[in-house]
């Protein structure tokens, strides 16, 4: 048999004639004896001590049955057991087989059952340690399978998560925290790369003293050039570190995992985790930390990059409300000196002149003021805009005959570049009103309405004077109507003009 080679049996025998010749017998087979026990308890101390590599068991001793022994010592070691009896029956077939006894030899013995039996309970013991083996593989892989299900949801959501924030802080708490859960790692924190050196921004499962101890590597220190090389490292903390000094040894760090976090083949910033229990990570979980450290990279330098955004519009704005600013403080200037000029000059015409340029520039000063109280530099409101026109210009004019002004204007913005040839237009049409339009009566009326169609803008001006005159509308047009059919055709729009009950301007234009 191939399963004498070497073999080595213990026999649990009380009788000691019966013990006698079952060593005789199995020495001439081949067999080893390295041991008799004279009951159960003392077979289970042999078995432990000697280990043999089968055992032959009376099954009816003193102090404990070879049933019961049978049982305990293949719970506790594992060896297989052959049941010694003078008695077959079913019972005892099915108690053997119950307690895991894989054969069964019946008195008296002789060599060839002894040997069959022999090889029938090591053969069996094989296969169910081989299925054994096999079952505890299974197992493996299926917790195996386990942890790689968790690891690809852990990264789906952890990639889903960061990629949604919007906060620096917020993305470094949740790498770390992603990696201690995959890990089971405790401790660490994460260095950001600033001016050749390395400062520590977040920590989480560290003492304050050690924190303070590892805040910061200098350019030329050992830790920053090897984090600097980009390269993962996954070592034991003694191991790592190059003299560890006494808040170091307090600290109880088993293991440290360095990991660097790259954009474009430069290091920005690095993780360093660790623990006071994980002695070591299996591939699966060093793996996870490559998908943390890309992500990490990649919304760290985009966040960095909208802040960077952010601070030129900043600067932009800032700019622009100066520029605006010294706009309207130039046309204040210019305003007040024209009036000035105005009131040193004694030919009326001169004077109107200066009167109305004061005007269109007093158009332009309203815009400005509103575009620099404006977070929005492109549009204007028309509500405000075009009251407060109306208001300044009809103020102008305070010295004349009362005018009553009626508005109805729709609110909606309209882009600066057009609501300005609008804004002059109607300072031309308003001006001209007040200085020629009226008789000297007390029912003088301005009508302004400015609405928007799905398409255009339509301004209706008119007041209640004594309108046009053919010569005026045709041939001798004023500078005032000049300049409007000007605007009108930088707008691209439509004007009309008629004598109802006064003077009308109808002007139409697209947004």
């Amino acid at each position: 048999m191939i399963y004498k080679k070497n073999i080595k049996i213990l026999i649990a025998e009380d009788d000691f004639l019966v013990c006698e010749e079952l060593q005789r017998i199995l020495k001439k087979i081949g067999y080893e004896i390295v041991g008799m026990a004279p009951d159960g308890e003392v077979a289970i101390k042999m078995a432990g001590s000697l280990k043999p590599d089968i055992i032959l068991m009376d099954i009816q001793m003193p102090v404990m049955d070879g049933l019961a022994a049978a049982q305990i010592i293949q719970e506790t070691y594992s060896i297989p057991t052959v049941i010694l009896t003078a008695h077959e029956s079913k019972n005892l077939l099915n108690w053997a087989k119950d307690v895991g006894v894989s054969a069964y030899i019946v008195k008296p013995p002789n060599p060839h059952e002894i040997d069959r039996a022999i090889a029938i309970s090591l053969a069996r013991h094989d296969d169910l340690n081989k299925m054994r083996n096999l079952n505890q593989a299974l197992k493996n892989k299926i917790v195996d399978h386990k942890n790689t299900m968790k690891m690809i949801s852990m990264q789906r959501d952890f990639v889903q998560t960061i990629n949604t924030m919007t906060n620096l802080d917020d993305v470094i708490a949740l790498s770390l925290d992603t990696a201690f859960e995959a890990t089971n790692l405790d401790c660490g924190g994460v260095y950001i790369v600033n001016n050749n050196c390395m400062d520590l921004v977040y920590s989480k499962g560290l003492s304050a003293d050690f924190v303070q101890k590892v805040s910061h590597y200098s350019a030329d220190s050992p830790n920053y050039q090897i984090i600097m090389e980009g390269n993962s490292l996954f070592k034991q903390y003694e191991e790592y570190a190059f003299t560890l000094s006494q808040i170091e040894k307090n600290e109880g760090l088993l293991m440290l995992a360095i990991i660097p976090i790259s954009y474009q083949g430069k290091v920005i910033a690095c993780m360093n985790c660790s623990s006071h229990i994980v002695k070591e990570l299996s591939e699966p979980e060093k793996d996870i930390f490559s998908v943390i450290a890309n992500q990490f990279g990649q919304i760290m330098t985009r966040l960095e990059g909208e802040e960077k955004i952010r601070n030129l519009l900043q600067e932009k704005e800032i700019i622009l409300k100066e520029v605006h600013h010294r706009i309207k403080n130039n046309m204040m200037t210019l305003k007040s000196l024209l009036t000035l000029q105005s009131k040193n000059l004694d030919i009326p015409e001169v004077t109107t002149a200066f009167q109305d340029a004061i005007g269109r520039i007093n158009s332009m000063g309203i815009l400005y003021e509103k575009l620099y109280k404006n977070k929005n530099y492109e549009e204007v409101s028309t509500k405000q805009y075009f009251s407060d026109l109306i208001d300044e210009i009809h103020l102008m004019f305070s010295n004349l005959q009362p005018v009553q002004i009626e508005k109805q204007i729709e609110d909606f913005t309209l882009r600066a570049k057009t609501i300005l040839p609008v804004g002059i237009i109607l300072n031309e049409l308003i001006s001209n009103s007040m200085k020629y339009a009226f008789p000297k009566n007390n029912n003088n009326l301005i009508q302004i309405s400015v609405t928007k169609s799905k398409t255009n803008i339509i301004l209706i001006y008119r007041d209640n004077g004594v309108g046009l005159s053919e010569i005026n509308t045709k041939n001798n047009k004023g500078f005032g109507l000049k300049l409007i059919e000007l605007l009108v055709k930088q707008l691209y729009g439509k004007l009309l003009i008629e004598n109802d009950n006064g003077a009308k301007f109808t002007i139409e234009f697209e947004k």
